[in-house]
């Protein structure tokens, strides 16, 4: 895969808490500080899932984020993971056992509520009419004292859709999925699979959904914020998935690919701070702890973040940049649905971020000095984004491209001053795991690229010959073959 010259995110951030903590747990795990970041964040994400929009210029984006990184295997993902998650699994398994006494006194109190009930159907089915309507009047006020209590919830790790259906019905559309691990990928890539789910649930749209044999689920606000891990073996099947690109939802991810640090760790770290812990602690707990907001009509509806006068210019001027970006050559052009989503990320990585400096955050505005910060980052994963979509469409082409090079090079290590002459067919035989089909394809790249040209001697040895037409294939050299340029 590409190296990545993406800007660093860690270093886009402000001096402060999260910077400080971030810094310190990826050098005691030994982890690129870019992941410890999105990992964090997805954090801070998870706490506050459902409860803040950003509202600016007449939109309004929910602060939720899909993020997707990719890593290989032994990159420590699991520990990072382990350390943004604990304090919410602290802080639920604290709620609900407080929670246990007062459920199962709704319990007892139900069970006696439905025995009441059910004596009164029993009654009813040998009532007059008028004495029905009567019985109907009871079991009706019995019903309205049936309590509804249920344990909290954070993080949702099955991923049929049928059982997330569920959950979110249970959960009032608001559940998180936060595992380093990718099997949900495995899931999405179903071709019968309706990811509208998902989609609906970032852009905290309603869902409707009618069931066999059950009442249908109707979730208003739904909202489930990602953070999907996976290797690039499998994450290039998925971002080359059609149906998924098409509508929409590969769009909606922020895309982090993490070089491997694996081999040049250092085998003694200090731990992290229990200071850092503390903060981390604190901070998580006091954004889960903020109370939704309920109308007048007693629905729950999110606070609202509003942008003070210059980081609303600010972000006016980045919003119509990022619409000039869009034009053909422009750098958010490589991915139409990426780019046209980009503007509505920032303003979701500025709401997280308000969040992280503010132990409650919802009423003061957006400063200008979160919104660059926001911008900043939002940059960042453009370059991301950009190396792995080049990847993904091209990936066969580069892989293939990559071994010809390694066989080519083989021979220009041993005589540079003379170049070897290959054609698709001598290249197929010396490079394994290709179609013919690929290296004619890796061929076009690597000349649409410049890396290679046309032999045109073999022309002239033609001529030379005195034979009548030219040749059917084609030969190749490389174009510098004093410093060949290899694609990894």
């Amino acid at each position: 895969m590409f190296n990545s010259q993406a800007p660093s995110l860690y270093n886009s951030l402000v001096d402060g808490n999260f910077k400080t903590f971030i810094g310190h747990t990826a050098h005691s795990l030994q982890i690129w500080p870019d992941m410890a970041f999105i990992y964090l964040l997805s954090g801070i994400n998870s706490a506050v899932n459902g409860k803040f929009v950003v509202g600016a210029g007449g939109r309004a984006e929910p602060v939720t984020i899909f993020s997707l990184i990719v890593g290989e295997s032994g990159e420590r993902k699991s520990a990072i993971a382990k350390i943004a998650k604990k304090p919410h699994q602290d802080w639920v398994l604290q709620k609900n056992k407080t929670l246990k006494k007062d459920l199962r006194r709704v319990e007892r109190e139900n069970k006696r509520i439905k025995a009441q009930i059910r004596v009164l159907l029993k009654k009813a089915e040998n009532a007059s009419e008028l004495e029905c309507k009567v019985i109907d009047e009871k079991i009706e006020s019995l019903e309205n004292q049936i309590q509804s209590l249920k344990e909290f919830r954070i993080f949702f790790n099955d991923v049929t859709i049928p059982s997330l259906m569920r959950v979110l019905a249970q959960y009032d559309g608001r559940i998180c999925h936060f595992e380093p691990e990718a099997g949900l990928i495995t899931i999405l890539c179903r071709k019968n699979l309706n990811v509208s789910i998902f989609c609906n649930a970032y852009d905290g749209e309603e869902i409707y959904l009618d069931r066999v044999n059950e009442d249908p689920i109707h979730i208003p606000r739904p909202s489930i914020p990602l953070s999907i891990t996976a290797q690039p073996e499998i994450v290039m099947p998925f971002l080359r998935n059609k149906k998924l690109r098409s509508n929409g939802f590969l769009g909606r991810f922020l895309y982090l690919k993490c070089p491997s640090v694996a081999g040049t760790r250092q085998t003694v770290t200090p731990p992290i701070p229990e200071e850092g812990f503390q903060w981390w602690n604190n901070k998580v707990t006091s954004l889960l702890d903020i109370p939704d907001q309920v109308n007048e009509f007693g629905n729950i509806v999110p606070w609202r973040f509003e942008l003070d006068y210059w980081a609303n210019n600010r972000f006016s001027n980045y919003d119509e940049d990022v619409e000039r970006a869009l034009n053909q050559g422009g750098r958010l052009d490589f991915f139409k649905s990426y780019g046209s989503k980009h503007s509505g990320k920032v303003l979701r990585l500025a709401g997280l971020i308000h969040c992280i400096k503010h132990d409650d955050p919802r009423f003061i505005p957006i400063d200008d000095e979160t919104m660059c910060q926001a911008i900043n980052i939002g940059e960042g994963f453009i370059g991301h984004a950009r190396d792995l979509y080049f990847h993904a469409s091209h990936g066969k082409k580069i892989e293939a491209g990559q071994a010809i090079f390694n066989w080519v090079g083989s021979f220009i290590c041993t005589d540079r001053s003379n170049p070897m002459s290959f054609t698709a067919q001598k290249a197929y035989d010396n490079t394994e795991g290709f179609t013919r089909k690929d290296i004619k394809n890796a061929i076009g790249f690597l000349l649409q690229q410049g890396l290679i040209l046309e032999d045109l001697r073999q022309y002239a040895d033609e001529a030379g010959k005195r034979t009548v037409g030219r040749k059917k294939t084609p030969a190749y050299i490389l174009n510098n073959i004093q410093q060949p340029h290899f694609l990894a």
